[in-house]
């Protein structure tokens, strides 16, 4: 299922950190600070336990990570201006293989 995360660190090394290790585990970056990404649910839990254990204790209060479990419907339902990003088919309608 499509994962939304989105952040506010105020730390520009964490945030840069943050922003590779997603890009890492093949999300897009949507805007600067959001990003969408469909990681298996084993990548998904092994990015969420890192954030935990290598972000989260150097959160000020002001830093926070949301991350969203996405439905096709609120897929759908997302507005872009003034265009998706290029790879958003490839996320929303990734292809299919058939090997025989």
């Amino acid at each position: 299922m499509p994962i939304l995360v989105s952040y506010d660190i105020d730390n520009d090394k964490l945030r840069l950190r943050v922003a590779n290790k997603l890009l890492e585990y093949g999300f897009m970056r949507l805007q600067r600070s959001v990003f969408l990404g469909n990681p298996a649910a084993g990548l998904w839990n092994q990015l969420y336990r890192w954030m935990q254990e290598e972000v989260h204790p150097h959160f000020t209060e002001a830093d926070n990570v949301l991350h969203l479990q996405m439905t096709e419907l609120q897929m759908e339902a997302m507005f872009f201006v003034p265009a998706p990003p290029s790879a958003w088919t490839e996320l929303t309608d990734p292809p299919n293989t058939l090997i025989i």
